[in-house]
């Protein structure tokens, strides 16, 4: 019952794309899915008991560092960072770095969840552009027309029918 239980665990987090660790007080990693395995293109010998330095670019760890030290002190902790594989483009990932208590309440190394969110940063920068772009293209023919509906209401070409002068000031109010 207890290895179909843990087979059943093990067969949850290998479902999961988020990639999953269970670092130790040594920061050395204890348990990962295969959404780690297949990020960092390792199998899971050449992850077993490797040091969460040897896994990230010195930046990405010292950016990871001090999150980690919160999670193995009793606090979750959670950072996006840019981490640059070799050979790769850089990824923005978000990590949550959970503490892993033991029965006797000590802290004995931290719960890591892993998720790549490059793709999802890129839309975000593709629709600000768009936006940009769009409110700059809007903004000029706009200008022109609300100008074009002030001189209108100001009676440059002559007066107005009263139905038609309320409908112009619409028109601006609303340009």
């Amino acid at each position: 019952a207890l290895r179909d239980s843990e087979a059943r665990l093990i067969a949850i987090a290998n479902a999961v794309p988020a990639m999953i660790a269970v670092f130790d007080a040594g920061l050395r990693c204890r348990f990962h899915n295969r959404a780690m395995q297949r990020w960092f293109e390792r199998d899971a010998s050449q992850l077993d008991g490797v040091a969460l330095r040897a896994l990230l670019d010195e930046a990405a760890y010292g950016l990871v560092r001090p999150h980690v030290e919160r999670a193995l002190g009793g606090t979750a902790s959670r950072l996006e960072f840019l981490h640059q594989r070799p050979g790769k483009a850089a990824a923005s990932l978000i990590a949550d770095f959970i503490p892993r208590q033991e029965v006797d309440g000590k802290f004995s190394g931290c719960y890591a969840l892993l998720s790549d969110v490059t793709q999802l940063r890129e839309v975000d920068r593709l629709k600000s552009q768009f936006i940009s772009v769009i409110s700059h293209e809007l903004r000029t023919p706009m200008t022109s027309i609300r100008g074009s509906l002030g001189l209108l209401a100001g009676g440059v070409v002559g007066g107005l029918p009263d139905k038609a002068r309320e409908l112009v000031d619409i028109a601006r109010t609303n340009c």
